[in-house]
C-alpha cells in the first residue's frame, strides 16, 4: 500500500514566488515535474508491455529498484600501431568499467572483440566475425567488413555495423558499442571518401538497431586529422553517444570515459531520420500582362508560402530577410547618396504564422507583400535572395499502448 502524498504541503509556496504570472507558472510546472520525477525514481516495480506488443522505445527509464540492462561491446582496431596499446587498454578499461558499475549499478554484459585479429594476454581474445559466426544465424550473416585487402583489421565503421546488426543483444537491453582506434574508419590510412561512406552506412545501421556508439580516436597520426575526427564524432554523436579525441587510454582518462559510457548507455538523445519537409515558396508581381520590373520603378510583389501536405502543419513560419544582388550574388551598384540602386523593402523579418495542412486537394497558403525599389539601376539580370527561413513541423498521431497488470489476493 502506498502512503498518500500530502501534495498541498509538498508544493506550498510555489505559487507565492515573485515575477510575471507566466514566469511563476513555468516555475510551478518545473518544480512539480521535478518532484514527480523524483517520486518515479523511488518506484520499485514496472509493468511489462503486453506479450502482443514490441517495445520500440529508444530510451530506457528504469524504475528505482531496478538496474538498467546494458549490453556493451568493446571493439578495438588490431593493426600493428595498436599492438603496443591493446593490452594496456584492456586492463585499464576492465578496471574502469568495474569502477563505473559501483557508481551506476547496471545489469551489465560486456563483450570484447578485435577486428580481424586479437591481442594475446588481453580481453580482446576473439574477433567480432568469429563471434557472430558462432551464433549460427540463419540466413548466414553478410558482413559489411571485408576479409581481403589492405587494412582489414582497421575497418571500424564496417565492424561496428556488423555488431549492431548481428550481435545477440538481450531483449530490452540498452545497446552500446565502444570503438577504439588510432586510424581512419575504413581500412586505415589514408583518410578518404571511403571512410566517409563507411561511417555514413554504419550510422544508418546502428540507428536502425537502436545502438549507441562511443568512440575513442587514440593519439597518433590521425588524432589531428579533421576528416578522421569528423568520422569518429559523427558515428558517436549521431547515434546518441560521445566521441573522445586524443589520449592513449590511460587510467585517468578511461576512468572518466568508461563511467560516462556505462552510466549513459541507456541515456543520451537519439536522432531520428526525418523526411525533408519543405513548403512551397513563390514570388509574383504585375498588375497586367505588360507590367515589367524596370530600372526606375517601385513594384509591389507578393510572396506566398504554401503547404501541400495533408497531415503536416508548418508552425511559426518566418523569413528573416529579402535582399537583391547582381547575377553573381554580389552587391548591386550603390547610388551617390549611399543607397542601393535596387533593394527590397522592408528587409525583414516577415512572419507568416502557421501554414495549415491542405484540405480537399487545395494547398493552404499564406501571403505577404514587399516592394522592390529601383533607381538608376543597370538593366540586366539580378537575384532575389530569401534567407533565414525558419519554421517548425508538427503532425498528429493516434497510437495505443498495453501493459500487463496482475492483482494479488488481498
Amino acid at each position: 500500500m502506498t502512503k498518500q502524498i500530502d501534495f498541498e504541503k509538498t508544493i506550498t509556496g510555489l505559487g507565492r514566488k515573485r515575477g510575471e504570472p507566466k514566469d511563476v507558472c513555468e516555475r510551478i510546472h518545473s518544480d512539480i515535474n521535478d518532484y514527480l520525477n523524483r517520486q518515479q525514481k523511488d518506484r520499485h516495480f514496472a509493468l511489462d508491455p503486453c506479450k502482443t506488443e514490441k517495445d520500440s522505445c529508444p530510451c530506457s527509464t528504469p524504475v528505482g529498484g531496478q538496474k538498467p540492462v546494458v549490453d556493451l561491446v568493446v571493439l578495438i582496431d588490431t593493426s600493428g600501431s595498436m599492438s603496443s596499446k591493446g593490452g594496456a587498454i584492456s586492463r585499464v578499461a576492465d578496471r574502469a568499467i568495474k569502477a563505473a558499475q559501483s557508481k551506476c549499478p547496471t545489469d551489465l554484459r560486456i563483450s570484447w572483440f578485435g577486428i580481424q585479429g586479437t591481442f594475446s594476454g588481453s580481453n580482446f581474445s576473439q574477433t567480432h566475425r568469429n563471434y557472430i559466426n558462432s551464433l549460427g544465424l540463419s540466413p548466414a550473416p553478410v558482413f559489411y567488413s571485408d576479409t581481403t585487402g589492405r587494412g582489414t583489421n582497421e575497418e571500424g565503421a564496417d565492424a561496428t555495423a556488423d555488431i549492431a546488426k548481428y550481435f545477440d543483444w538481450r531483449e530490452n537491453a540498452c545497446r552500446a558499442i565502444f570503438y577504439i582506434s588510432d586510424e581512419p574508419m575504413d581500412q586505415g590510412e589514408p583518410q578518404s571518401g571511403a571512410d566517409d561512406a563507411a561511417t555514413a552506412n554504419s550510422i544508418i545501421v546502428c540507428k536502425s538497431q537502436n545502438v549507441t556508439v562511443f568512440t575513442h580516436l587514440v593519439q597518433g597520426g590521425f588524432h589531428n586529422n579533421p576528416g578522421t575526427i569528423k568520422n569518429f564524432t559523427d558515428l558517436a554523436e549521431q547515434t546518441g553517444g560521445k566521441a573522445t579525441i586524443g589520449g592513449l587510454g590511460d587510467e585517468a582518462q578511461y576512468m572518466t570515459l568508461l563511467q560516462d559510457i556505462v552510466c549513459n548507455a541507456c541515456g543520451g538523445c537519439k536522432e531520428v531520420d526525418m523526411p525533408d519537409l519543405i513548403p512551397c515558396i513563390s514570388v509574383s508581381w504585375g498588375d497586367g500582362k505588360c507590367d515589367n520590373l524596370e530600372t526606375d520603378d517601385l513594384e509591389t510583389l507578393s510572396i506566398s508560402v504554401c503547404n501541400c501536405y495533408s497531415n503536416v502543419t508548418f508552425t511559426n513560419f518566418e523569413i528573416g530577410y529579402i535582399w537583391i544582388s547582381d547575377a553573381n550574388g554580389k552587391p548591386v551598384t550603390i547610388l551617390p547618396d549611399g543607397t542601393p540602386s535596387v533593394q527590397a523593402l522592408p528587409l525583414g523579418p516577415f512572419c507568416f504564422g502557421d501554414i495549415e495542412s491542405c484540405e480537399k486537394g487545395e494547398a493552404s497558403c499564406v501571403t505577404r507583400e514587399f516592394v522592390i525599389s529601383s533607381r538608376g539601376a543597370k538593366d540586366g539580370k539580378y537575384k532575389l535572395n530569401i534567407g533565414g527561413i525558419c519554421y517548425g513541423v508538427t503532425t498528429n498521431y493516434l497510437k495505443s499502448k498495453c501493459f500487463a497488470l496482475e492483482l494479488c489476493r488481498s
